[in-house]
């Protein structure tokens, strides 16, 4: 019996081998959202802020090394093929932007260019409500509360500033994080 326990162990242990998971850490909370740091699944420095209601959730994430946003929204339910594009209009307040986002699994995620980075900081801020609206197939619009988010941008931003500052005393990230690159 003790025998059957340790091999059922070891095969858990082997199937998570090589798995890596996101290892952040939730900086602030106010109201709906909470921002967070940390690594991200592929061992990337990420910075975020997120909500979550209804089964849905919504990630503002900034990524070391990149020089824009991604908004990242995920469904339980969703069954997206890989590389799926997924043409969104999303709107705060009187702003509004439509992307070709891409879709996998169950999530749909997109950027925000860095020039357009403080037209949607100032909306974010003086806005109540994320509206996003789906082009095609049949998911509902989502109507994302956007109370508390003021709170945790200026975490957001410390947060940027800092990965930015440990970027430049240390060096990029590696191109390919947390996997091996091939000379051909």
């Amino acid at each position: 019996m003790l025998r059957r326990y340790a091999i059922l162990a070891g095969l858990v242990l082997w199937s998570s081998a090589g798995t890596v998971q996101a290892q952040t850490q939730v900086l602030e909370r106010s109201g709906d959202w909470r921002a967070y740091g940390g690594d991200a699944n592929d061992g990337t420095a990420v910075c975020g802020m997120a909500t979550d209601f209804r089964g849905r959730e919504v990630h503002i994430k900034s990524f070391a090394g990149r020089r824009h946003l991604t908004i990242q929204i995920f469904k339980n339910g969703w069954r997206i093929p890989a590389r799926q594009q997924v043409p969104i209009r999303y709107s705060i307040g009187r702003s509004s932007w439509g992307v070709q986002a891409t879709g996998n699994g169950r999530k749909v995620e997109w950027v925000v260019r860095s020039d357009a980075m403080p037209d949607f900081e100032r909306a974010l801020r003086t806005g109540h409500e994320m509206h996003v609206e789906f082009r095609r197939g049949d998911e509902e619009d989502w109507r994302v509360s956007l109370n508390g988010l003021n709170g945790v941008v200026d975490s957001l931003l410390r947060c940027m500033d800092r990965m930015e500052n440990h970027q430049r005393r240390h060096g990029p990230p590696p191109s390919h994080p947390g996997r091996s690159t091939q000379p051909f």
